[in-house]
């Protein structure tokens, strides 16, 4: 996001094309800081540097996108002089490059952070637009949560008392049980009707692939069928190259290492190892013809019963589009409200917050296609409007937000 910024104006597109990607940046890091918090929430419960370590991670986060998205609404509506804005977003680059070595550990990412706060001093100091200095002020405030000698920065609300981002993982109720038992009960007889090799795979892609939601479920769906089918054409070349059970072994080691490591990291990339892991060690305990289109095809039955399951059997396709862009409209007028109206830091962090999570509802839900087919909401001229509303808002109450640390006595 950061390196698009500093290139904006540069090229042939200019200021059109950042305006036509930059919603996709922010989904991007919204989605990504969120699903930081959910698993410091989860896991960070280990050793305490450990995890202040991520939790100062998860704060910079918060604090160098919000002064992206005020140095974005400048940008495009040259709220400052051009020289200074460009100055500032490098900047942003180096902070980030600064608490990338803190992250990593050792000596030397302190004495980069120590270079980096000194040099984001002296870069004040030549500054003569306040929301400029607003800016590098969240900057500093950013690399001053990993400082050694802990000079204190505002953390943001635990947590728990915050919204979730996927608002329909609620817990397990009686009508997404049924699902799965009608949808693995059927694929089960289905798979043994047709004979298909392995017919638990295809009760298990189901068990995987179902969500609570029509548009979780399909998302999981397209990535099982994709990794499962360049999973299983990998694992065809690849033992049609090496017949060699040690080779295979050493490989099988390897995938399973790769398969652990990628689980939180990507699921496609993940079901493309676990495919090609399942179809070696298949191969190498029962050896034989169609292993791997197996394991395709059952995947694809699987994927296809769960997407069936949760549009034939009670659909829950969320709120309509004009709800989400509406609730999307008033958590951003909050947001702008509270920082208009002097509220306190952590009142502002919270409605920032929320203002982000329904923006990133109201957009994947715009951009969501199939859904929109399904629930028969074209995309609307008035939709395209009040999203580019809605982002203009969020820009606003960043900019108003950075001038008035402008105007208020440095913490530090």
């Amino acid at each position: 996001m950061t390196m698009e910024l500093i290139a904006l104006g540069e090229g042939p597109h200019g200021d059109s094309q950042w305006h036509h990607e930059y919603s996709q940046h922010r989904r991007a890091v919204r989605i990504a800081t969120e699903r930081l918090r959910e698993m410091i929430d989860r896991y960070g419960h280990g050793p305490h540097l450990v995890a202040a370590r991520y939790s100062s991670a998860l704060h910079a986060a918060e604090t160098l996108f919000g002064a992206l998205i005020a140095l974005d609404h400048a940008f495009i509506h040259h709220l400052a002089p051009d020289a200074e804005r460009r100055k500032v977003a490098r900047a942003v680059l180096s902070a980030l490059a600064a608490i990338r070595g803190m992250i990593a550990g050792g000596g030397a990412g302190h004495a980069r952070l120590r270079r980096t706060l000194g040099r984001l001093e002296q870069l004040r100091g030549t500054l003569s637009d306040p929301l400029m200095t607003g800016c590098t002020l969240a900057l500093c405030e950013a690399l001053d949560s990993f400082a050694p000698e802990g000079r204190g920065t505002a953390e943001p609300a635990p947590a728990a008392a915050q919204p979730r981002l996927w608002r329909g993982l609620r817990g397990t109720s009686l009508r997404e049980a049924l699902r799965q038992a009608v949808g693995v009960g059927v694929v089960y007889y289905a798979a043994l009707t047709f004979h298909l090799g392995y017919p638990y795979w295809a009760t298990m892609a189901v068990v995987v692939v179902l969500q609570s939601g029509f548009r979780a479920t399909w998302t999981r769906s397209i990535e099982r069928v994709l990794g499962s089918l360049l999973g299983g054409m990998a694992a065809l070349v690849l033992l049609h190259l090496l017949r060699h059970e040690i080779a295979l072994f050493v490989i099988a080691v390897g995938f399973s290492l790769l398969t652990i490591a990628l689980r939180m990291f990507n699921y496609t990339v993940f079901v493309v190892f676990l495919t090609m892991l399942f179809v070696i060690v298949a191969e190498m305990l029962q050896p034989g013809a169609g292993i791997a289109s197996a394991r395709m095809v059952d995947n694809l039955v699987g994927s296809v019963a769960a997407l069936l399951s949760v549009m034939l059997l009670w659909p829950d396709f969320g709120p309509p589009l004009r709800q989400r862009i509406a609730d999307g409209l008033e958590a951003n007028r909050r947001y702008r409200d509270a920082v208009r109206g002097d509220e306190a830091a952590a009142v502002v962090h919270d409605a920032r917050r929320s203002a982000g999570l329904a923006s990133v509802d109201a957009e994947v839900a715009f951009t969501d296609r199939l859904g929109r087919l399904l629930r028969r909401e074209p995309a609307t001229a008035a939709a395209t409007t009040a999203l580019r509303e809605m982002r203009g808002m969020a820009g606003e109450a960043a900019v108003a937000w950075h001038l008035r640390r402008a105007r208020a006595p440095d913490p530090r």
